[in-house]
């Protein structure tokens, strides 16, 4: 193969978008992400269009015996390049799967041969697995204590993987940066319902102010609260186990929402909350729809469950409360401490308590109700035994949490990359004119749209430049 043939292989493997993963930078820092939509193979055929159109006319139509010799075991050359020169996924990264699981696999696998070591990690995996369990557990039994009852409110919550936009099946889709869509869903364990809150990327980010937002919203529109709250996320630092998501918990508690709010987080990797059903049913339908406007999965959501359709919110810029902020004036800057003295690790931490909470007394006999005084408890595990952790979260001089004010000022730019590849579609024909006004109307000029640390999680894609 000549030199001048690899550069062409090399570029056009470059020239498709590629996603980087906050979750794989963790465990393989240069590996991309090509849209799932494709594969090594039909890369290859895209590649024979672009370059050797009369010879990818005669292997599409059936007549490979006629394609030039070189031709025919190109693929072999294009797939070894992508295979030894690259490191690219398809799809989105696998974050389902436990850290601590494949860590102390791992490391069974290391000391085999030795016994004791490999009996005392198998026994440490035994313990994670069986308090992964229980997490799931507790996430069952409060799931059916809540059914019907008004004595507690329950909701899980989580974000679907991104929706590309626009959604189409042309060839070009996969040489352009598409504008990603993102889905927070809210189940409602009382009765089934199911909230799903949409936006795309130029309204706003996907962080812990957006979290907060969207469950603020549904708070308060729900007119028959409960006195008290329970809530179950994936631990997510990133999204759900932050300063900014203690802090509008405890403005809840404090604005007398709710007089008790349990978050329990599930571990990662055993995390199997309701939503996950819920974003299974859109993913099923989504197969089947094109989407150029976000109006588009909308409707898409809105028919994915027929029994008992999804209530769809769409989320605008000025719907953004900044409790980021809030979290900054009025939290304590340094790491958490309990009253003891002793660090608290948020990683660690499966269970976070605001308002009161049911302490028992020194014989364990029995237990009362105790309020908070402004702490925030916390535990590191399910366990309704285990003492708590009670932490002081305000900076000093401050005794009450203030109000969140918008965190936008209008809407968020894009990347002139991104919005040039949206101009190039609008271009080809491939969407309407009433689509190229939306697209068109994008804000733009972001170049480097950083994301707040605390603000990546690890299912969060990101573009990447080559």
């Amino acid at each position: 193969m000549s030199i001048e043939t690899r550069e062409k292989i090399r570029a056009h493997i470059k020239s498709f978008p590629a996603r980087s993963s906050h979750y794989s930078r963790n465990q393989n820092p240069n590996k991309v992400y090509l849209s799932e939509e494709l594969n090594v193979h039909l890369m290859w055929l895209l590649y024979l269009k672009q370059y050797e159109n009369d010879q990818y006319v005669k292997y599409t139509s059936g007549k490979k015996h006629d394609m030039k010799p070189v031709v025919k075991y190109m693929y072999s050359y294009y797939s070894n390049i992508f295979l030894t020169e690259f490191n690219i996924g398809f799809g989105s990264p696998r974050s389902d799967t436990c850290l601590k699981c494949d860590q102390l696999q791992q490391q069974i696998e290391n000391v085999k041969g030795d016994e004791e070591l490999v009996n005392q990690k198998s026994n440490e995996r035994r313990l994670h697995q069986s308090q992964a369990d229980n997490g799931y557990t507790l996430l069952r039994r409060k799931s059916n204590e809540a059914l019907g009852k008004n004595n507690f409110d329950m909701m899980t919550f989580d974000f679907q993987q991104n929706l590309p936009l626009p959604n189409l099946t042309s060839s070009d889709m996969f040489y352009s940066r598409m504008l990603w869509v993102y889905n927070f869903g809210v189940h409602n364990c009382n009765n089934g319902d199911g909230y799903m809150n949409i936006w795309h990327e130029g309204v706003a980010a996907r962080g812990s102010s957006e979290v907060c937002s969207c469950l603020f919203k549904i708070i308060r529109n729900n007119t028959k609260r409960s006195p008290n709250l329970v809530l179950f996320s994936d631990g997510c630092v990133g999204q759900n186990k932050n300063k900014t998501v203690i802090t509008f918990l405890q403005y809840l508690v404090e604005n007398n929402f709710y007089r008790r709010i349990d978050h329990y987080f599930l571990y990662r990797g055993h995390t199997f909350l309701p939503n996950d059903r819920d974003f299974g049913l859109i993913e099923k339908r989504k197969k089947l729809t094109k989407a150029t406007l976000v109006s588009d999965y909308v409707t898409m959501i809105e028919g994915s469950r027929m029994s008992q359709p999804f209530v769809v919110n769409t989320i605008q810029t000025e719907d953004i409360l900044d409790f980021k902020a809030v979290a900054e004036r009025c939290m304590t800057k340094s790491t958490l401490k309990s009253k003891s003295g002793e660090k608290i690790s948020l990683n660690d931490i499966h269970w976070f308590s605001y308002g009161q909470s049911d302490e028992t007394n020194a014989t364990y006999t029995s237990s009362i109700t105790v309020d908070h005084g402004g702490e925030v408890w916390c535990r590191y595990s399910h366990n309704e035994m285990e003492a708590w952790k009670k932490v002081k979260i305000f900076k000093r001089g401050v005794t009450s949490i203030s109000p969140p004010t918008a965190k936008y000022s209008g809407p968020v730019p894009i990347k002139t990359a991104k919005y040039q590849d949206l101009m190039k579609l609008c271009d080809k024909g491939l969407l309407n004119e009433e689509t190229k006004q939306f697209y068109q109307a994008l804000t733009h000029g972001n170049e480097t749209r950083a994301t707040d640390a605390d603000d990546v999680d690890d299912n969060t894609v990101m573009d990447y430049d080559y």
